[in-house]
C-alpha cells in the first residue's frame, strides 16, 4: 500500500513493506516500532532510536518526534483520486474535534464561533517549551464550538474546538 504523507510543505511517498521495511521516496528504511502506550512509541530507524508521541484525527496526525512538533497529513491513493475527481471521503456536515497535541498555554485563538474556515487555516496558537505552535484546520467548514480562551493552560488531549464540514 502506498501513502502520500505531507509533513509541513514536503510530500513523501511511503510504501509499507514486509518485516519492518518501508520505502520513502524510493529509499528503503528499516523501521522497528515498540508501542509504549496507545499514543506513544519508540522507533528504531536504521539503528537510531526516536521517541514519538502522536494524536490522530482523520487524515491528520500531530507528531512529537524527539520533542519536536510536526503536523502530518496522510492520504491514500483512493483519497487522492476522490479529491481529483470532486469526491470526498468524509461526509458533508460531519464534525471534526481538534485536541491539544501537548500540554501548553493558549497564546491566541484566531477564530470565532460561526467563522467559515479553509483547510490549513490557523485556528489556535499554543505555546509550549518557549515555542509557538499553530494548530491548523484539517478541513474547510465552520467553527462550531470553541472550548478554550487566551491564557488557558491545557493538557495533551484537551478538546480545543469543534469544526463542522461545509
Amino acid at each position: 500500500m502506498t501513502l502520500h504523507c505531507f509533513i509541513g510543505k514536503h510530500l513523501y511517498e511511503v510504501s509499507l513493506g514486509p518485516n519492518g521495511l518501508i520505502t520513502v521516496d524510493s529509499e528503503e528504511i528499516a523501521v522497528h516500532p515498540t508501542m509504549l502506550s496507545d499514543k506513544e512509541m519508540s522507533l528504531l530507524v536504521n539503528g537510531k532510536s526516536h521517541r514519538v508521541s502522536f494524536c490522530q484525527r482523520g487524515s491528520r496526525i500531530d507528531l512529537i518526534v524527539d520533542g519536536q512538533l510536526m503536523e502530518a497529513t496522510v492520504q491514500s491513493e483512493r483519497d487522492i483520486l476522490l479529491k481529483r475527481y470532486g469526491g470526498s471521503s468524509s461526509a458533508r456536515g460531519s464534525k471534526e474535534k481538534i485536541f491539544a497535541p501537548m500540554p501548553a498555554l493558549v497564546a491566541k485563538v484566531e477564530v470565532n464561533v460561526g467563522d467559515s474556515i479553509s483547510a490549513g487555516q490557523g485556528l489556535i496558537i499554543l505555546e509550549a517549551m518557549k515555542m509557538e505552535n499553530e494548530i491548523k484546520s484539517p478541513q474547510a467548514g465552520k467553527v462550531k464550538s470553541i472550548f478554550v480562551k487566551k491564557g488557558n493552560t491545557v493538557e495533551k488531549g484537551t478538546l480545543l474546538l469543534e469544526l463542522e464540514s461545509a
